[in-house]
């Protein structure tokens, strides 16, 4: 069941609308479509890295076109 509240994080709307729209397009970019369970699936590998890479205090850059 899918919890219908507002969402207080980008990770909380992610999760949710994985489960709701899994195979609905969420994203283009370059002329690629992603579905919702795919950008999921790559925030949770980055997620994944960070949590098991990264220590506090490190300084983590995101490049976002």
């Amino acid at each position: 069941m899918v919890e219908k509240t507002l969402f207080k994080t980008i990770p909380d709307f992610l999760e949710n609308s994985a489960k709701l729209f899994a195979d609905k397009i969420c994203l283009t970019f370059e002329g690629k479509n992603y579905t919702y369970s795919e950008v999921k699936k790559r925030a949770d590998n980055i997620f994944y890295f960070l949590s098991n890479q990264a220590k506090k205090g490190d300084v983590i850059a995101l490049l976002l076109e």
